[in-house]
């Protein structure tokens, strides 16, 4: 059974714009853009690796929940300003890609100072797999190929790694393994439907 990616991607849109449809309108008037939100989950998920290093999983995962609403605000933003200023874009993607390398490090290090190094791979293992969804969408656009980016975005990914925080480094272990598997699956199936597309 092959899962309708878009579908559930759909469904996800319309939860969020029921959940945050009093707040965007607000933040629209008063003028914020995406790079607010952007800079916004930079500095949380700088928040939640130092809680991670002084071994506050629980307050770290606050923090991550925190930056996931952020990024979700962002692209609805965005979407709502109907922002396409190109400089705009770069600097929300670079600011993106450096939060998750940020969330990420903060994981594999919590791992390795609790000694339990072997679940810091599974950290690696995600934001391998969620910097290689990125590339693999933009070189597959670059070169005219519309692949489906997977129904686990960034915004989810923090989320699900974030709530497994709050179960302690187990719980932290067992959503990061999740991550991994499905950041690389999704990775993986984006090179697989451009290899095979007519």
């Amino acid at each position: 059974m092959k899962i309708d990616s878009k579908q559930i991607r759909i469904k996800l849109k319309s939860y969020y714009e029921k959940a945050f449809s009093y707040f965007i309108p607000i933040f629209v008037k008063e003028g914020l853009h995406s790079n607010f939100f952007s800079i916004t989950v930079l500095v949380l998920c700088s928040i939640c690796a130092i809680l991670l290093f002084a071994d506050g999983v629980g307050q770290a995962g606050l923090a991550g929940i925190l930056a996931a609403a952020s990024d979700i605000m962002g692209s609805m933003v965005a979407e709502k300003r109907d922002d396409k200023e190109s400089r705009r874009a770069l600097v929300d993607s670079i600011t993106d890609l450096y939060s998750e390398i940020i969330f990420y490090t903060g994981i594999a290090v919590f791992f390795i100072q609790a000694e339990k190094a072997y679940f810091a791979i599974f950290a690696y293992l995600c934001l391998v797999g969620s910097l290689m969804t990125v590339f693999i969408m933009v070189r597959a656009r670059q070169f005219g190929y519309d692949v489906a980016h997977g129904f686990i975005h960034r915004p989810e990914r923090f989320a699900i790694i974030s709530l497994g925080m709050f179960f302690g480094p187990y719980g932290l272990a067992v959503a990061s393994i999740l991550i991994a598997i499905v950041a690389n699956y999704t990775a993986s199936r984006m090179i697989w439907d451009i290899w095979f597309t007519d």
